[in-house]
This record gives C-alpha cells, sequence and structure tokens, in this order.
C-alpha cells in the first residue's frame, strides 16, 4: 500500500489511475480512416439522391472504390508510366500482376460513407495482419503520393483514373469521428493491441471450420521430437 508514500505516482493503466481507459496501441498494427474528395458532381453516381449513407448507395460505385484502390495498392504493378496501356492487361481488363496479394489484402479497403459535396468518400484502410505486410499508414501514403502523379498506377487506372484526376485525399484523425464511431474504434484498437506478433495468428482461425493458424504446443513439440530423432 502506497498511502504514506508521497512520492509514489500511479502506473500508467492501473485500476483508478486516469490513463486506465487511454489505448497506446502499436503503430505498426492499426488501421487509418480516411477521406477522399473527388471532384466531379454527385449525381454520376447517385442519380440525384443527396447524402446517401453506404447501405442506400448504389452498389456499383462502392465497389469500383474499394475494388481500384485496392488494385493501386496491392498489385505490384508498375507505380509510374506514361502509357494508359501499361495499366490494361492482355484481357482488356485493369492491370494486376500480383493477384495473390490483391485477393489476401483487398478486403482491407472499405467505404464507410459517401456524401454529397461534390463526392466525399470516408474510408478506412485496415491494419496490416503480419510483419510482412505494408501498414495502413504506409498504404495511405503511397495512395498520396499517387494521387500527387499523373502518371501513376491509380490515375491511369482504365476504371476509376477519371475520379483520381480530381481527388484530394486527407487522414481523418480520431478525434473528429462521431462518438459512437470514436468509441467503436478505440474497442477495435484496444482488441487489437492485446495481439502481438506471435498471436496474431489466432485472427485467422475458426475452430468451428477446421481452420488452424497457429502452431499448438503439441504440434512444436512434435516438430521438436521429429528434430531430435533426425539428429540422433
Amino acid at each position: 500500500w502506497q498511502g504514506c508514500n508521497s512520492n509514489w505516482v500511479a502506473p500508467s493503466g492501473a485500476p483508478g489511475s486516469n490513463n486506465s481507459l487511454l489505448v497506446s496501441p502499436d503503430v505498426r498494427f492499426r488501421q487509418v480512416r480516411a477521406r477522399m474528395v473527388i471532384k466531379r458532381p454527385f449525381a454520376e453516381i447517385s442519380g440525384n439522391v443527396f447524402g446517401n449513407r453506404v447501405a442506400q448507395m448504389p452498389t456499383s460505385f462502392i465497389i469500383l472504390f474499394q475494388r481500384s484502390i485496392a488494385r493501386s495498392l496491392f498489385c505490384g504493378n508498375p507505380p509510374l508510366s506514361n502509357d494508359a496501356k501499361t495499366y490494361i492487361d492482355a484481357s482488356g481488363s485493369p492491370l494486376c500482376k500480383d493477384k495473390k496479394s490483391f485477393e489476401m489484402q483487398n478486403g482491407r479497403v472499405n467505404v464507410n460513407t459517401v456524401t454529397e459535396g461534390s463526392i466525399i468518400v470516408d474510408f478506412s484502410i485496415g491494419a496490416n495482419r503480419s510483419a510482412t505486410q505494408e501498414t495502413a499508414k504506409a498504404l495511405f501514403q503511397a495512395l498520396q503520393r499517387q494521387l500527387s502523379r499523373s502518371n501513376s498506377a491509380l490515375v491511369q487506372d482504365s476504371e476509376f483514373g477519371r475520379y483520381a484526376r480530381v481527388a484530394t485525399l486527407e487522414q481523418i484523425p480520431l478525434s473528429q469521428l462521431a462518438s459512437v464511431e470514436l468509441e467503436a474504434a478505440l474497442r477495435f484498437e484496444k482488441t487489437r493491441g492485446a495481439y502481438t506478433s506471435a498471436t496474431a495468428c489466432q485472427l485467422h482461425e475458426d475452430p468451428r471450420n477446421g481452420i488452424t493458424r497457429c502452431a499448438t504446443v503439441g504440434s512444436a513439440h512434435r516438430q521438436e521430437f521429429g528434430i531430435a530423432a533426425v539428429v540422433g
């Protein structure tokens, strides 16, 4: 008990301390909230229906946005080219050189809202699931660089290029989110902060469907036994 110790200070995060509710997650494994403002008429995507939430929006633009942003980030296409044909594959579809990476990570790009005022898209870039994947912050910065170059993969994209050419991007700090969104974001960060690089594999498991990604103690012992047997 520290009641008589005038020099004692409660440790950060200790019960009863002012910092007990603060979350200090590893910045390498966190999401980024962003806003893209596209200077084109909102009617192009809405049919003159103003201020729609995602649930009410035509799915075509939302799918187009998520697919195009993910393609620019995860397909490993040439970063710059003055020839738009560089980003078209042999079948005439948008190029994606690394389809495996795209399929694995395209779900990290999610539209939250699409509102009127030109076209305003609030979206999130999900946290990386391993240390080998780019962080959400790095991906956000990569998007900023692509939007600043007229010959980038995103601006030259055959599906999204007309939007990217007139778009700006900014990060949305948690302090600007609505209270409900802020609470949800903080809960997410607190939950995510409980995982380390050693336990992140648990996020990919689904025991009910027989999907196991983490090595169990038993399997580790069997591996050690097997190695020992070979050496012996």
